[in-house]
Formats: structure tokens, C-alpha cells, sequence
């Protein structure tokens, strides 16, 4: 049997919101601190973090915003949520997504859907970056770059550096730009490649760097002061300016392989594609974001970075493979739980340091949250366990989303069974370069068992980002199968969805946490 590759496969438009839940018990300035001062306090004193930094919006207002532990052990330094500087990662996907709809609403860019090789190089100019469409029957438009729909292959290697090789200029990275592996729309894979594209793209339309560009059109509007593109120079004079303040750069941290509570400061390294990860803020920084995502673009000073319309498109579903699963926004990525809460998000893990911002727009509550060591489960167990404190957001409910009739028409189980029997790999593994060779190591099996039943078994490297080496999948419908044993990093996805192709079987899962 051929070897499809599990999907983050997002396709079709599907953009109504969830429905108001209504939380437990009242989300407040006591509630949230209340919370947070329990899980962060034991996280700390358990030695899995150094320190983390928090910003809570609902509504209009920061409810609550808090420093938890250091954010530099050796001297000391307290995180603080005004003071603290920390490398936001692939967060600023956001902002370089602003920066790409401010240019629609300017008329700079006319449509979407417009190629973007169109905007990326003038026709004439033989030296100039574009996208290779040549080879495949539709060319990349920009909504593909920003729904991750582009077919570009990621690549792993050259994305991170000293801030001696940081180049302003994006276009110098575009010497070995991924080749296209697949034509648009046929799934979403997340390649830091897209974003970096259009970072590019408004640099050059606006003839302006692009820290630039985004100091002045992105960031002031929203009066994000201690925030910036430029954090990788120390003597820059934005930087020099919010350290004679008081701000202070955060260290990150690895924990020591034999555990307990000892760590080491991680290499200090910054990614080079500043449109997919340059950013460097604070936790008040992104509150104020944060309010004028969750209230139509206007900041707390009644000033705006985007329109209403524009604003919402970041907010609205723009591709999903199934309507069960999961889904990708403009710049933000989707999670539909359980009881009807939906959460969008965006994480950014750097080197010793991991960031995620969290919306749920119909709840009218943002969540920011940063930590300076590499453990992705404590990020992932603050949100989780909100959602479970205020929304009773738990284990999965029962299969009430059985299709009795797809049961009563359907061909005998083993018959069907088979089809889905065989080997998987991720979708997003390089493939057209050396760095494909570690797919040998992201490998998972599916063996199909008693009536509906499939067990996914993952080889040891996946097991361990999905926090278990075997998925139990319940059968519910034509080709989609439910998760009926989902671990700590599962208990958001809860469908599987296998689609039929000539070469076999494309499994879609939603989307998982991109790093």
C-alpha cells in the first residue's frame, strides 16, 4: 500500500462562528488571578518553568496581567508583564498578516485571490523573487500564502541565526526558497515560507524594511511602545531606548536532562524570516492587541491598525477539510471543543522560550502567555485547564454524532476496514531536500481492529508530541472516525477524516499546535 501522509488538510470556506457558551462560574479580575496564581506558582515551584508572564483581556479591558518567577535566573530579574521583552516566535504571524490586509484596504493590493508572484516581482525584473507556478495548473495566490493552501515544501534549516546574520532585507533568504510540492488547495501545511513571502511582498510595495513598515503602520497605531521587529539588535535605538527604561531581555531556558529543578540558558538565536517570527513585546504589549482583535480593529485609545470587515476575516474560518474538524483563519489557526467553545490561536515556540496567544471571539476573552523554558505542556495545561475551570471543558462526551443511516447502507466493516490499513507519514516533513530523511522517524501505522474500531500506533518521535503512541479511532460516519482515548495534548482534536485519493488515503486531523 502506498504511503499517504497525515494531514493538516484544510480546504472550502466555512466562516460562521460558534455559538455563545455560557462559562460555569463568572470570568473576573479574582477568578482569573485566583487561577493563574495556583498554576503557576506550582508549576515554578515543581522546577518545570523559571518564570512566565500573563495577559488576560474580556472585552475591552485587561481583566488581569501578572509576572510569575524570573525571567533571567543569573541576575535575578523578575518576569514582569511590562518590563519583560520575549521573542513572541511564530505569534508574529499576526502582525505581517495585519500588514497584508492593511495593503488590501489601501488598494495597494486589489483581490485575495490575486497571484502573488504578481505583487512579489515586476515582470521585467529578471532578478527578483517569485514563486515557481510553472509546474503546476494554478498559480499561488495570496490567500493561499496566508492560509498555509501555498503546496510550498517547509525547510527547517537556515530559518534561525546569530543577530549577526539577520537580514532585514527577507529577500536574501529567497536564494533557497522551498520549491512547491503540491498544487494550492489540495491540503494546508504550515511552511514558515509563507508568511516570510508576504513580509517580503509588503516590504516591497511599500519601499519600506519591513521593522519598519511595522513599527510605524502595525505597532504604534495599536500603541504596542515596547514591542518591535529590531530586538535581535541591541543597539538599535528603539531597543537602547526601552533598556534605559527598565525593560530587560528574557533568557531562555532548556531543563537539565537529569530534570529536578536545574536549567541552563539556551543558545541565543533568533529566527531569520522576521515576518514569520522576528517579534520581540511583552505581555501588556499583546493585551493591547488583544482588545483590538475582540473589538473591530479599535485599540483601548480608539485608534486602528484595520478595519472591521478585515478584522473579522482574521477571525472567520477560512479553510477546513471536513465541517467536524478544525479549521485555519487569516494568521490564526482553529480549535472547536466539545460543548461549542472555539478558540483561535497562534503558538510560538523559540529556543528556550514559548508564547501562545489564544482568542475566543465569541466569549469575548483573550489569553496571552509566555514561559522561558522548552516544556510545551505547561502552555498547553494553562489553557487547558481554563477551559475546564470556567467552561467544564473535560473528557469527550458520548458519540452523539453517529450517522445511523451511513450504518444501516453501508458495506461489511472488514470489507471497509482494510482500505484504511497501512502506513502514515506528517505532511509537514521536508521533501525536497536532505532534510527529508527525518520522515524515517515520523511514522505511524494504522491496524484496524473489532467492528469501527482503528488503532493508530505512532513511532517513538510522534508519541512524543502527541503525548501517547497509540490513538484508538471510533468509526461514525463515511470516512470520519472519532478519538475515544485522547491524551492531555489530544483532548481538542477529537476527528479523524480520511480522504479518498488515487493513491490512496489522506488522513485528516485538524490542526494541531505549530511550533
Amino acid at each position: 500500500m502506498l504511503l499517504p501522509p497525515i494531514l493538516i488538510s484544510l480546504c472550502g470556506i466555512a466562516a460562521l462562528h460558534a455559538t455563545k457558551v455560557a462559562p460555569l462560574r463568572e470570568i473576573t479580575t479574582e477568578e482569573i488571578k485566583s487561577f493563574s496564581d495556583d498554576y503557576f506558582h506550582k508549576v515554578i515551584l515543581d522546577g518545570k518553568i523559571p518564570g512566565a508572564v500573563l495577559s488576560v483581556v474580556k472585552g475591552d479591558e485587561v481583566i488581569y496581567s501578572a509576572g510569575y518567577g524570573f525571567s533571567d535566573l543569573s541576575s535575578g530579574i523578575q518576569a514582569d508583564p511590562e518590563k519583560t521583552l520575549l521573542q513572541a516566535g511564530l505569534v508574529s504571524e499576526l502582525f505581517t498578516t495585519t500588514a497584508v490586509l492593511q495593503l488590501l484596504e489601501a488598494g495597494i493590493i486589489e483581490n485575495l485571490n490575486d497571484t502573488a508572484n504578481n505583487y512579489l516581482r515586476e515582470p521585467t525584473d529578471r532578478k527578483g523573487f517569485r514563486i515557481a507556478d510553472m509546474d503546476f495548473f494554478t498559480n499561488v495566490t495570496i490567500e493561499h500564502l496566508l492560509t498555509h493552501t501555498s503546496g510550498l515544501d517547509e525547510k527547517f534549516s537556515g530559518t534561525f541565526g546569530r543577530a549577526e546574520e539577520i537580514d532585514v532585507d527577507v529577500r536574501s533568504r529567497f536564494a533557497k526558497f522551498p520549491e512547491r510540492v503540491r498544487d494550492v488547495d489540495v491540503l494546508s501545511s504550515y511552511s514558515y515560507y509563507n508568511m516570510a513571502a508576504l513580509g517580503y511582498m509588503v516590504s516591497r510595495l511599500t519601499g519600506t524594511p519591513f521593522p519598519e513598515y511595522m513599527k510605524d503602520n502595525v505597532l504604534s497605531p495599536l500603541a504596542m511602545k515596547s514591542s518591535t521587529f529590531t530586538g535581535y539588535n541591541r543597539t538599535d535605538e528603539l531597543v537602547e531606548r526601552l533598556i534605559s527604561s527598565g525593560s530587560h531581555f528574557a533568557t531562555g531556558y532548556e531543563q537539565n536532562a537529569e530534570g529536578g529543578v536545574s536549567f541552563s540558558p539556551s543558545e541565543e538565536l533568533y529566527m531569520a524570516l522576521l515576518p514569520t517570527g522576528g517579534l520581540f513585546t511583552t505581555a501588556a504589549d499583546m493585551g493591547r492587541f488583544m482588545v483590538s482583535q475582540l473589538n473591530g480593529g479599535v485599540s483601548k485609545e480608539g485608534k486602528r491598525a484595520l478595519q472591521e470587515q478585515n478584522v473579522e476575516k482574521m477571525l472567520s474560518q477560512q479553510r477546513t477539510s471536513h465541517a467536524l474538524l478544525d479549521g485555519v483563519c487569516y494568521g490564526y489557526f482553529e480549535t472547536k471543543y466539545e460543548n461549542g467553545v472555539r478558540m483561535i490561536s497562534h503558538v510560538g515556540d523559540m529556543f528556550g522560550q514559548t508564547s501562545q496567544i489564544a482568542l475566543f471571539p465569541e466569549e469575548n476573552l483573550g489569553i496571552f502567555l509566555w514561559h522561558n523554558s522548552n516544556s510545551l505542556a505547561i502552555r498547553r495545561g494553562y489553557i487547558e485547564r481554563l477551559l475546564a475551570h470556567f467552561y467544564g471543558i473535560g473528557e469527550l462526551s458520548s458519540l452523539d454524532d453517529y450517522d445511523a443511516e451511513f450504518f444501516i447502507n453501508s458495506e461489511p466493516w472488514k470489507s471497509r476496514s482494510e482500505d484504511y490499513e497501512g502506513a502514515y507519514r506528517p505532511v509537514r516533513v521536508p521533501k525536497g531536500n536532505y532534510e527529508k530523511v527525518i520522515s524515517v522517524f515520523l511514522e505511524a501505522t494504522i491496524k484496524a481492529g473489532h467492528e469501527h474500531d482503528l488503532t493508530l500506533s505512532l513511532s517513538k518521535d510522534l508519541s512524543i508530541y502527541f503525548g501517547t503512541s497509540t490513538i484508538q479511532l471510533r468509526e461514525i460516519g463515511r470516512n470520519m472516525f472519532k478519538i475515544i482515548n485522547p491524551s492531555p495534548e489530544l483532548k481538542s482534536k477529537r476527528y479523524v477524516y480520511f480522504e479518498e485519493t488515487l493513491n490512496g488515503y489522506l488522513m485528516h486531523t485538524g490542526v494541531f499546535d505549530v511550533p
